[in-house]
């Protein structure tokens, strides 16, 4: 239990990521095709026992998670993409981010 990684209104920040094409990142998440980068939250979940198998972790993800996006336009932001991503896996400690393990 750490309640230090909670937002003020209970929930948690498991997994941060970027994408040219926002609803086909979703889709991946949310599909069953073979394991890839898209996969990590329903990995994450069939891992640490909270699922018992991938269609559940799905079933799960459309119960309880949030999905909160910004666009950040411009070529500064294209720049700093990798700074941003990775302040924001610091600052919320994402456990399911496969790069914010190292």
């Amino acid at each position: 239990n750490h309640p230090e990684l909670l937002l003020p209104d209970g929930r948690m920040v498991v997994y941060i990521g970027r994408s040219a094409n926002l609803l086909k990142r979703i889709q991946g998440h949310f599909g069953l095709a073979k394991k890839t980068t898209l996969g990590q939250v329903q990995y994450g979940l069939y891992k640490s026992g909270l699922c018992n198998d991938r269609a559940e972790t799905v079933r799960f993800m459309l119960k309880h998670a949030t999905l909160a996006y910004t666009i950040l336009d411009g070529p500064i932001n294209v720049a700093n993409r990798d700074v941003i991503e990775v302040a924001l896996w610091a600052k919320y400690m994402t456990p399911f981010n496969i790069k914010s393990e190292h």
